[in-house]
């Protein structure tokens, strides 16, 4: 949600914030009034017709005595009313003789709502105005309440409003509604600039204050209604016309920060501080709403650049901070997308730099959070890029002792991020990356990657120099924690990087315990639940499926198809390594083949390897439970007529 619509403004359709007693009527459409076509525009001009229309407009209010509480008999007085007015074009009456201004007030505003404003343009051709009532003292009087400009208001009747003040067209008098919303209100966010310098020239207040002092008035100041609703012409007359641009409303909020907070930019922002430039009138560029809000950070989350430098130029200080501690580059780094977000942001930092100011990139939030990892957890690759480049701290850790490294490593399987900060790191000696940080339950990034089941970034992190020789397998309880990143995997692929993590791992010399790939026993069990297994002969039996796996290439080198991977028992020790077939399913290989094959095949392909994990392991712990007394055949044999969760038992009889 944009500041703006946080207070109240969502468009160029903003509702005007007013309430009123008297605003009882239903607008839906089935209240507008169906008009016949007009056959003929000089119908009742002729002399006879226009006295015969005169005596029914007389009569119309005596005979029928509507009652203004029931909607059909409004509905059917409407209609009568509209088929007499809609074609009157000459001979026209003085509506005064015919109505009591309190009448023409009511119609007007039932007007609003049931059509074309037949009724309205009809008291506009008779020329009718609006009289105001005068005091004991002959003064003109504003105490009226509720007119139709006000209905007109409510209803976002931008059309109606214009035509409505060539009615109301004594702009020494402002009509308030109980609300404390004025004719000048209206004017104001309906953008009616002729009838705005009218009020002015009439000694109208520009601002436009309650009446009481301490009223908590629910009506915004003229000011704010015409920059909400994007009336430029308007906020010059108003600012021009002595309207104070450091007026607040109750929630804190300033002109400034209206302007600020708008999506886009069409020079309002400069044209406020020349305008008050020009009256020698200072503004408070550092206001803060109760909210917390400051003008430059509201132009920062809406990536208004030009806003940004200017407030920066009138002295706005970068480094102040909101409520959550959110600077402002943590308000752009949580921006998106990530591209647009990069470039507003080194924007930004050139600006900074250009007119000598300065801002903390490590800056923390209450959570403890730098804008580093606040960008990480948005996956923001170049807002990450241009942090580092700009003297972020990527050792700096939060609350939890959580380094931007840890960060990558709850990630997804995506090694950019990681390899991108070695190697800015390098750049000029920039920084030097603690790769084996430890946060404060002493996990290092290396156990959160393979925690994380994260085979590439495991592989940058070895390559970069994770201690392997003191390294720890995650615990049971680490990998429950990480349960969440795993759900996005499919089942093929947790298995195959799972094992390609394992052997990352056994490259560079660490001899997994049999501890280990129990942990792992029991994730593949818990997400193997709701899976539904596929038998070879299933495939085999599919002329389409043996066809297209044919066609398909696990290692081209090696003339390995995908249907040979399918058939042999250990086809996956033919591979040099597991990340060449975990290369082949990501590349979406498996979505070649026809119809539902593709699923079937891979649900078979993990139960396939994830198979093999499983006796890889539990045979060596038959063997040590049978103390080595029966052949390995003998064992296989046995083996093969176990479930995986007797193989894991097995196991874990051996671990005890």
């Amino acid at each position: 949600m944009s500041a703006l619509e946080e207070h109240g403004f969502k468009n160029q359709n903003a509702k005007i914030r007013h309430k009123c007693d008297y605003c009882d009527y239903s607008s839906d459409s089935s209240d507008t009034i169906d008009y016949e076509s007009d056959e003929s525009d000089a119908e009742g001009d002729d002399p006879a017709t226009c006295r015969e229309n005169l005596e029914k407009l007389k009569s119309l209010l005596q005979d029928k005595q509507i009652d203004r509480q029931v909607k059909e008999e409004r509905r059917e007085f409407h209609r009568q009313l509209h088929r007499l007015v809609r074609r009157w074009k000459k001979l026209l009456p003085d509506l005064r003789d015919i109505f009591r201004p309190e009448e023409i007030d009511w119609l007007l505003s039932e007007d609003m709502h049931r059509g074309r404003h037949a009724f309205i343009d009809f008291a506009i051709r008779t020329g009718y105005k609006d009289e105001p009532e005068v005091d004991e003292n002959g003064k003109p009087s504003s105490t009226r309440l509720t007119t139709a400009v006000h209905h007109a208001a409510r209803d976002w009747d931008g059309e109606a409003i214009l035509k409505l003040f060539k009615i109301y067209s004594r702009f020494d008098v402002n009509y308030r509604d109980e609300s404390g919303f004025s004719h000048f209100h209206a004017a104001c966010a309906y953008g009616c600039d002729d009838v705005v310098e009218k009020f002015l020239e009439s000694g109208q207040d520009p601002n436009c204050l309650p009446r009481e002092s301490g009223d908590e008035s629910s009506v915004d100041p003229p000011l704010f209604l015409a920059i909400a609703r994007d009336h430029k012409r308007t906020m010059e007359l108003l600012l021009r016309g002595g309207a104070d641009p450091k007026l607040a409303d109750k929630n804190g909020w300033t002109p400034l920060h209206m302007i600020c907070g708008r999506k886009y930019d069409d020079g309002m922002a400069e044209l406020f501080f020349e305008i008050n430039d020009e009256k020698r009138q200072r503004v408070d560029v550092d206001a803060q709403s109760q909210w917390g809000d400051r003008p430059l950070q509201l132009a920062l989350e809406n990536k208004r650049e030009n806003v940004t430098e200017l407030l920066l130029r009138r002295g706005a200080e970068p480094s102040l901070v909101k409520r959550n501690g959110s600077n402002c580059v943590h308000l752009i780094c949580v921006q998106g997308p990530d591209g647009e977000v990069a470039t507003f942001l080194k924007t930004f930092f050139e600006i900074v730099e250009k007119i000598g100011r300065s801002v903390e990139v490590d800056s923390r939030d209450e959570l403890g959070r730098t804008p580093l990892q606040r960008a990480v957890e948005r996956d923001h690759k170049k807002v990450v890029e241009v942090l580092l480049r700009n003297g972020a701290d990527p050792n700096s850790a939060d609350d939890e002792g959580l380094t931007f490294l840890h960060s990558i490593c709850t990630k997804g399987n995506d090694d950019r991020l990681a390899k991108s900060l070695f190697e800015i790191g390098k750049e000029k000696n920039l920084f030097t990356v603690q790769v084996d940080a430890r946060d404060k339950k002493g996990r290092t990034p290396l156990q959160w990657a393979v925690a994380n089941f994260l085979p590439d970034v495991v592989d940058v992190l070895l390559n970069h120099g994770a201690d392997i020789s003191s390294y720890v397998y995650p615990s049971e309880e680490h990998f429950d924690e990480c349960k969440w990143l795993r759900t996005n995997l499919s089942k093929l692929k947790l298995v195959l990087h799972n094992l390609a993590v394992i052997e990352h791992l056994e490259k560079r010399g660490y001899e997994p315990l049999r501890r280990d790939a129990l942990a792992i026993m029991r994730i593949f069990l818990e997400d193997a639940s709701h899976e539904t297994s596929v038998s070879l002969d299933h495939l085999r039996g599919s002329e389409k499926f043996v066809s297209k796996a044919r066609e398909l290439w696990v290692n081209s080198s090696l003339e390995l198809s995908l249907y040979d991977f399918v058939r042999l028992r250990h086809a996956e020790k033919l591979l040099p390594t597991v990340a060449d077939f975990l290369s082949f399913v990501n590349s979406n290989g498996l979505s070649r083949l026809p119809g539902r094959y593709g699923d079937a095949c891979e649900r078979y392909l993990a139960d396939k390897m994830e198979r093999e994990f499983f006796r890889r392991w539990t045979l060596d712990s038959f063997l040590e439970l049978v103390h080595k007394r029966l052949p390995i055949e003998c064992c296989d044999m046995i083996l093969d007529l176990m479930e995986n969760e007797d193989l894991m038992r097995v196991c874990q009889a051996a671990e005890l």
